[in-house]
């Protein structure tokens, strides 16, 4: 994955990113997403084939799960969303 460039003067301090699960998978495993928004909509999607909202390797066992502290919930119309911090396993002392 490569960083992105800025030609600011102030330092980059958010960037949002909007992508697909091998994507988000990259973050996540690159310890680079601090904060997280989800929007969940009232629809069951799967299959065999059906892709996960997180790509790429994952972790071994719900016990090194990342888990999202300071969370709100809050609902939109007939969406839910989710946002809070990003703590990785050696940060939530799971």
């Amino acid at each position: 994955m490569h960083s992105p460039r800025c030609s600011a003067k102030e330092p980059l301090t958010n960037v949002l990113v909007e992508g697909g699960s091998e994507l988000l998978g990259s973050l996540f495993e690159a310890q680079l997403a601090d904060r997280v928004t989800v929007f969940v909509a009232p629809k069951l999607l799967g299959g065999k084939r059906a892709l996960t909202a997180v790509g790429g390797i994952g972790v071994r066992s719900v016990s090194q799960a990342w888990t999202v502290a300071d969370m709100s919930v809050t609902r939109i119309g007939k969406d839910v969303v989710i946002e809070g911090d990003v703590r990785y396993e050696e940060e939530s002392g799971v």
